[in-house]
């Protein structure tokens, strides 16, 4: 719980201190693909599972170096890649599907070699 002001105070804080959470984290610019999900599987025609990814135009990440202690922005282009399944066992199934086609890309494409 944050100790900054808004709502519920140390009754609220108290209630859910017991209460185990689940929580998601999703970056910033994946945002539309869930506010879009509804309409793109409609749209699509689409059964679980599927995928949605799309390469927002540009991203940012600050950084400082080690030595003097300089501050700087790098600017790089992002994708985003979301894969929609049906149940958790199904996730980690195609999770492991997913691992397997990127490392047999990596190495056919860009010729890297395998370091498991």
């Amino acid at each position: 719980p944050s100790s900054g002001g808004g709502g519920g105070g140390a009754a609220h804080q108290q209630h859910h201190q017991h209460q185990p959470r689940l929580a998601y984290l999703r970056p910033e610019t994946a945002q539309g693909t869930f506010a879009a999900f509804a309409n793109v599987r409609d749209t699509m025609r689409a059964r679980l599972p599927f995928g949605v990814a799309h390469a927002p135009a540009r991203a940012y990440r600050n950084e400082l170096s080690a030595g003097p202690l300089t501050f700087r922005t790098r600017e790089f282009t992002q994708l985003e890649l979301e894969y929609f399944v049906a149940t958790e066992r199904d996730a980690a199934h195609h999770y492991e599907r997913y691992i397997d086609e990127c490392r047999a890309w990596l190495r056919d494409v860009c010729a890297l070699r395998d370091e498991r």
